[in-house]
C-alpha cells in the first residue's frame, strides 16, 4: 500500500473510530438518561431516516462536484457540530440529541458514496481489489474492537457524553488532515453535464436497467437484506425466548464480527470471482446451512450458522464492491452506490417489520422461510450468469 492509499485509509479509519464510539455510546447514554426503550427506537429510526436522505445526496453530489473537497467539508462540519454539541449535551435535552445524531449519521452516510466512488481516482484498477479488502478488514477490526472499550469506558463513568463527543471532533480532525495529503491520480477525469436531483438519478436508473447483471445485483441485494433482516431480528429472540440465556446473544454477534472479518481476510489469500458465481455459491451453502437451527435447537447451531453465512457476506460484500468500481462509468459510480446504501437501507428495517409479525405466530421454522429466501436469490444468480457465459460463448464460436 502506497503512501496515497494508506492516507485514504487512515481517513477512513479515523473518521469510523470516532462515529463507531458514538453510536455505541448514545445508546446507553439514552437508557441510562431517559431509560426508555421507546425513546432508543425513535433515536434508531432518526438515525435510518438520514441515512436514505444522505446516501442519495451524497451519491449525486459526488459524480458532480470534486470528492476530496466533498469529505474534506464533512469532516470540518462534522467537527464543528460535535463541538457546539458538546456544552448543549449538558443540559439532556432530549431534542438536542435527536438533532445531533440525526446530522452526524448524515453526515456519516453522505460520505460513504462518496468516498466508495472516490477510490477509484485514487487506486489504479488491478489494485482496487486489494485495496477493498485491506480497508474492509481494518474497518472490520474497529467494528469488534471499538464498542468493546467504548461500553468498557462509558459503563465505568470513565467517559461521559461530552468526552465521546470531543474523542469524535478529534477523529474528523485527523479525518481532514489525512485526505488533504491525498492525490488524485486520475487527472483526466470526465466532466458530465449537471442535471437535477431526480433528472440524475432516473438516469442512473436507466443505466442500471441496461446492464441486466448490474440490475440484478441491485434488486436482489435489496431482497437479500430483508431476509438478513429477518435473520438478524430472530438472533436475540432465539438466545432468550428459545434458548433461555440472553448472555448468548452477545456470543452470537461476537461470531457474526469474527465471521465478518476473517471472510474480509480471506479475500487476500483466495481470488475474489469477477462476476461473484464463487461468493454467491458460499451464500447459497450458508442458505442450506440456515435449516440447522430449525432442527437441531442448540447455541452451537446457531454459532456455526452466525459464523459461516457472515464470513459469506464478507467475501460477496467485498467482491461487490470491486465489481461496481471496476464495471460502473465514474459518472455513475457515486449514485449507483448511493442507490445500494438506499436499498440496504431500507431493506433491513422492513424485514424486521415483516419477520417481527411473523415470530408471532411461529419462531423457531422461521429460520426454514429465511433459508428457503437465500437460497433462490443466490441459486437464480448463478444460473443467470452461467446462462450469460454460455451466450457469449455460443457466440465467440458462432
Amino acid at each position: 500500500m502506497n503512501k496515497n492509499e494508506l492516507n485514504l485509509v487512515t481517513s477512513k479509519f479515523t473518521s469510523g473510530f470516532g462515529v463507531t464510539i458514538f453510536n455505541t455510546t448514545i445508546n446507553l447514554y439514552i437508557l441510562t438518561v431517559y431509560n426508555s426503550g421507546e425513546i432508543l427506537g425513535k433515536v434508531m429510526a432518526i438515525a435510518g431516516i438520514s441515512s436514505v436522505i444522505s446516501s442519495l445526496l451524497g451519491g449525486y453530489l459526488s459524480d458532480y462536484y470534486n470528492k476530496k473537497s466533498l469529505l474534506k467539508f464533512l469532516d470540518i462540519s462534522s467537527l464543528i457540530l460535535c463541538l457546539i454539541a458538546i456544552p448543549l449535551s449538558y443540559t439532556n435535552n432530549l431534542m438536542v440529541i435527536l438533532v445531533l445524531v440525526f446530522l452526524l449519521n448524515m453526515n456519516n452516510n453522505f460520505s460513504s458514496p462518496v468516498f466508495k466512488s472516490l477510490i477509484p481516482d485514487i487506486v489504479t484498477k488491478d489494485k482496487i481489489p486489494r485495496f477493498n479488502s485491506r480497508l474492509a478488514t481494518i474497518n472490520e477490526l474497529n467494528k469488534i474492537g471499538t464498542p468493546i472499550v467504548a461500553t468498557y469506558f462509558f459503563s465505568r463513568q470513565i467517559i461521559d457524553i461530552q468526552e465521546v463527543l470531543f474523542i469524535n471532533a478529534i477523529t474528523y480532525l485527523l479525518s481532514y488532515i489525512y485526505v488533504n495529503k491525498v492525490d488524485i491520480i486520475d487527472k483526466n477525469l470526465a466532466h458530465f453535464r449537471k442535471v437535477s436531483f431526480f433528472q440524475s438519478y432516473k438516469s442512473s436508473y436507466s443505466y442500471i436497467h441496461k446492464n441486466h447483471l448490474l440490475a440484478y445485483l441491485v434488486y436482489t441485494g435489496f431482497f437479500s437484506n430483508i431476509f438478513l433482516g429477518g435473520f438478524n431480528l430472530i438472533l436475540p429472540l432465539y438466545a432468550t425466548e428459545v434458548l433461555g440465556n440472553n448472555e448468548l446473544y452477545g456470543i452470537f454477534l461476537s461470531f457474526e464480527a469474527v465471521g465478518v472479518l476473517l471472510g474480509v481476510f480471506s479475500s487476500n489469500l483466495i481470488k475474489l470471482d469477477e462476476k461473484l458465481i464463487s461468493e454467491r455459491i458460499l451464500l447459497l451453502i450458508s442458505g442450506f446451512l440456515l435449516i440447522i437451527p430449525s432442527i437441531w435447537v442448540s447455541k452451537y447451531s446457531i454459532i456455526l450458522v452466525c459464523f459461516i453465512l457472515n464470513f459469506s457476506l464478507g467475501r460477496y460484500n467485498i467482491a461487490l464492491q470491486n465489481y461496481i468500481q471496476i464495471n460502473v462509468e465514474k459518472g455513475y459510480l457515486g449514485k449507483v452506490f448511493a442507490v445500494i446504501f438506499t436499498l440496504s437501507a431500507l431493506s433491513g428495517p422492513l424485514g424486521s417489520v415483516v419477520f417481527g409479525y411473523i415470530t408471532n405466530i411461529f419462531l423457531k421454522d422461521i429460520f426454514i422461510i429465511i433459508s428457503i429466501g437465500i437460497i433462490l436469490i443466490n441459486l437464480i444468480w448463478i444460473l443467470w450468469v452461467i446462462k450469460e457465459r454460455y451466450n457469449e460463448k455460443k457466440h465467440i464460436d458462432n
